[in-house]
């Protein structure tokens, strides 16, 4: 195959990024458009909350691709998050290459409740049914990429890098912090590590993400707070000194699981995650993860924890076996999601008989 890789290439903690290289690894004659320079417009964000589309990003985006496909003339077009991709521009990538494989991978949700993105999918949404595959994250999006004429969708999510998460080359880290998480504050996420602290009586804990400078806890715990992205060549050890590592998944995106989960379970940490039927089908609760339903339960496992360190060692081993018999790595998946790919370019090639 010869691939095309349409998307924003520029920092390599985003998945973005990281799907160019994995796949530029597996297949090295693959060729890339970076869109990164290209944007939204910021202003519309921080005024009115709205997403909106440069019309001359969509112009120099167009002319950008068009130029590449005719240089390359690849026969799959990988488009990651798409949304200064018009119609008008797949239609003509069809003109030229009538047999081009075009895909759209995202994560993110068209559909769900976050009324302030609404202006950004527009584009994409009306493309739905230009593409031959869409890889997705969550069921509810089958029904809703079907409904707007999706030809084919297929479940995808990034996994963990194995470059950066992967278990101690010997003994485990001292287990010093009763809970840690990296996410954004947002979807009442103040108020749940409010609450749970209260609940635990403790200082013992790190939290990293966006937006956590506006959240109270912030300024009442000090340090133990980082409002920003940490590397994530720092991440595995903060997993893994941590009785238990928690993951949230959006709500207002009305996501099933987190992505961290990948990354806890890989490093061997003990996943404490919403129960749900995503992650009880990814790991074993129990077993290779724990789950809750409220932000009690999610104190009394932590505890528990922490009153018999072995139950949760335990969990963490059995997590990166799991990792590993699952599939769950970033390589892993961008393998699986190319050999989806490849069925159905040669679908398209004529027969032999």
């Amino acid at each position: 195959m010869k691939i095309l890789y349409v998307g924003n290439i520029d920092d390599l903690q985003q998945n973005s990024t990281k799907h160019w290289i994995s796949i530029k690894t597996k297949l090295p004659g693959a060729a890339s458009v970076n869109l990164s320079d290209l944007g939204l417009r910021r202003w519309w964000f921080k005024y009115f909350g709205v997403g909106q589309i440069s019309k001359k990003n969509l112009l120099l985006a167009s002319d950008r691709v068009l130029k590449k496909v005719g240089e390359y003339r690849p026969s799959v077009i990988w488009f990651e998050k798409p949304l200064l991709i018009t119609s008008a521009t797949l239609v003509e990538i069809r003109r030229l290459l009538p047999d081009v494989t075009l895909v759209c991978r995202q994560d993110d949700n068209p559909f769900g409740l976050r009324l302030h993105e609404q202006g950004m999918w527009k584009y994409l949404v009306e493309a739905i049914p230009l593409y031959d595959l869409h890889l997705i994250k969550r069921q509810m999006d089958v029904d809703n990429f079907s409904e707007r004429g999706a030809r084919k969708t297929s479940f995808f999510y990034t996994g963990f890098d194995a470059n950066f998460f992967a278990p101690p080359v010997g003994e485990y880290p001292e287990k010093n912090l009763l809970f840690s998480f990296i996410g954004g504050n947002f979807d009442g996420r103040s108020k749940f590590f409010s609450d749970l602290i209260k609940l635990l009586k403790t200082d013992k804990f790190f939290i990293a993400g966006q937006r956590w400078n506006r959240s109270p806890l912030f300024f009442r715990f000090r340090g133990l707070i980082k409002s920003g992205w940490i590397a994530e060549s720092k991440m595995s050890e903060i997993y893994q000194r941590s009785h238990a590592c928690i993951g949230l998944f959006s709500t207002s995106n009305q996501d099933e699981f987190t992505g961290r989960a990948f990354q806890v379970a890989a490093s061997g940490g003990v996943l404490l995650a919403p129960r749900s039927k995503t992650h009880s089908a990814l790991f074993a609760e129990g077993k290779e993860a724990l789950f809750f339903d409220n932000v009690k339960e999610c104190a009394e496992i932590i505890m528990g924890l922490v009153n018999d360190s072995e139950v949760g060692m335990r969990i963490g081993k059995r997590a990166v076996d799991r990792s590993k018999i699952g599939g769950y790595s970033l390589d892993d998946r961008i393998s699986h999601a190319l050999n989806e790919i490849a069925e159905i370019v040669n679908e398209k090639l004529p027969s032999q008989h």
